[in-house]
């Protein structure tokens, strides 16, 4: 498989379904080819009982992902014709398969529930294991509602590594689409660098809001040099981040996060922002995750080290 691609996980259900048709806009305006997966899940022991029922069971299930492929392609080509389709059966469980067959993809798109999903249930077991273990950037697609030509990208920021690498991710899904970008940070007079502390009551919590508003601008200021023609709007707000977030995530054509921000364990697939948006944003979710930068090695933690600020947990 080549280094640039885009893959999306196919079981023939309506969300798989979004999600691809959402990857082949992806995938044609960045001029990559789409690889369409499906995991080909063995039966469990001890049924099939003989040797010969395995093999139908198996052939029926490899038929089943086949038509399930076909189907798909078939939407994608009509969705961007001319655009470089490319289907892959494999046999094993969902998630490692993807994982596998997106070992050097630039993005992973998958529905928010599959087949093995039931009426009420947000997130599927698939899509949460890919956001917490793929190493490239995952979106979650909910529907198969195209998105308005002036939604907006938005991304919530927080001063960390992932949080930065969502935002340069935000800012090129910005400016490939055409359209605004906004950043949004939050802070609160709680916060814990090393053990839970609260600002006392006396704390000039306006002089805490400008620090976090000069915070967002020299995040963002590299990227509005770089792109003069992109239309950033910033927002800083006191608030608990996925509640700031979905605030504004019902008009965006994509909300994207950090997989974890300063505060999250080492070893922890998402943070608790980027988990809870899993099950909750109403639309297509990013979730990007970045090495993680130690504290010695960042100036903005540096900076405000021990200032009793909390930032996003995740971006």
């Amino acid at each position: 498989m080549g280094d640039d691609e885009i893959v999306v996980a196919v079981d023939g259900s309506i969300p798989s379904l979004a999600a691809a048709r959402w990857a082949a806009v992806e995938a044609g305006q960045r001029g990559l080819p789409l690889r369409l997966v499906h995991a080909c899940v063995r039966a469990p022991t001890p049924y099939p009982r003989t040797r010969d029922e395995q093999v139908a069971v198996f052939h029926a299930l490899s038929d089943h992902g086949r038509t399930w492929l076909r189907e798909a392609q078939g939407l994608v080509e009509r969705t961007c014709p001319g655009l470089d389709v490319r289907q892959d059966l494999r046999v094993g469980q969902a998630v490692a398969v993807v994982l596998a067959a997106a070992r050097r993809a630039v993005l992973v798109v998958t529905g928010a529930r599959g087949l093995g999903g039931f009426d009420g249930l947000a997130v599927g077991s698939v899509a949460s294991g890919l956001a917490h273990h793929a190493p490239c950037p995952v979106v979650i697609v909910r529907d198969d509602r195209f998105p308005v030509a002036d939604e907006p990208v938005v991304v919530g920021v927080d001063g960390s590594a992932a949080g930065a690498a969502a935002l340069a991710f935000a800012v090129g899904e910005a400016v490939l689409h055409g359209v605004d970008l906004e950043v949004v940070h939050t802070w609160s007079p709680v916060a814990f660098p090393d053990m839970w502390a609260v600002q006392p009551l006396d704390a000039d919590l306006a002089a805490l809001a400008a620090r976090e508003e000069g915070l967002l601008r020299r995040l963002v200021e590299p990227h509005r040099a770089a792109h003069p023609g992109l239309t950033v709007r910033t927002v800083v707000v006191r608030d608990r981040p996925v509640r700031a977030l979905l605030d504004r995530a019902a008009g965006a054509r994509l909300l994207v996060v950090g997989g974890r921000g300063r505060h999250a364990h080492p070893g922890v697939g998402l943070g608790s922002t980027s988990a809870s948006l899993t099950h909750v944003s109403p639309g297509p979710l990013a979730v990007v995750r970045a090495a993680p930068v130690p504290d010695n090695e960042n100036p903005i933690g540096r900076e405000h080290e021990g200032d009793g600020l909390q930032r996003t947990e995740e971006s």
